[in-house]
């Protein structure tokens, strides 16, 4: 969860543009939350 909360803060509280690569981190993160603690359908 550490990963998508840095690119969070990174992209919302700093100059930093949000990247099609971070865009790409984020969805893995997620997607590793998502195995990790089960979907909420």
């Amino acid at each position: 969860m550490s990963t998508l909360t840095e690119l969070f803060e990174t992209v919302r509280y700093s100059d930093s543009p949000a990247t099609d690569r971070r865009e790409e981190r984020a969805e893995t993160a997620l997607r590793n939350i998502e195995q990790s603690y089960g979907r909420s359908s």
